[in-house]
């Protein structure tokens, strides 16, 4: 399973990153500060992850956006 983080508090993200990758079997997680990084990790081409867990609270634009 591979999981995309976004999240502006690096506490938060490496802490659900240590959660996931412990509990979940095969499971991969990348960790973005900001909805741009995450459009732009995504814009890409590779392939999506399984599953995002957005932070709807974020600087500049948030998860609702």
């Amino acid at each position: 399973m591979q999981v995309l983080l976004v999240d502006d508090h690096p506490f938060i993200r490496s802490g659900v990153k240590a959660l996931l990758t412990q509990h979940v079997g095969n499971c991969q997680a990348v960790e973005v500060s900001d909805c741009g990084s995450a459009i732009a990790m995504l814009a890409e081409g590779k392939e999506a992850p399984d599953l995002i867990l957005l932070d709807l609270m974020l600087p500049g634009i948030d998860g609702f956006e």
